[in-house]
């Protein structure tokens, strides 16, 4: 019967311990001569290799894209405030073309404005 508590308490606190959140990674891609250098490795192979231009551009493309979504990841919120300043002053332009010109065609392109909006908040 204890060993099955403390075999319990053991897998209790791996599980614990394990979850942890690991943030160390955000302040690595702060750095942009981290991506600089990888991309000077990525050049060297691909010139030591000798790889065609298809797939030189293919070999460039795939790191490129999961650096640009690893720190889209980290930045998400960065820019936020300033596009939903953005989107409301928009908004109150077309509010006030709604007042001073034909509200029936900007009626239904504020709306269809509002259904993309209504995506994002």
């Amino acid at each position: 019967m204890i060993k099955k508590i403390k075999f319990k308490l053991i897998i209790l606190s791996v599980l614990i311990i394990s979850c942890t959140p690991n943030t160390d990674y955000i302040e690595k891609i702060q750095n942009p001569e981290l991506f600089q250098e990888a991309m000077q490795n990525l050049t060297d192979i691909i010139v030591y290799d000798i790889f065609s231009p298809p797939v030189a551009s293919r070999v460039y493309l795939y790191p490129s894209i999961a650096a640009y979504e690893t720190m889209r990841f980290s930045n998400k919120n960065k820019y936020a405030e300033e596009i939903y300043t953005d989107i409301e002053r928009y908004r109150s332009l077309v509010d006030v073309m709604i007042n001073f010109e034909d509200g029936e065609f900007l009626e239904t392109r504020m709306q269809e404005f509002n259904n993309y909006l209504d995506l994002f908040l």
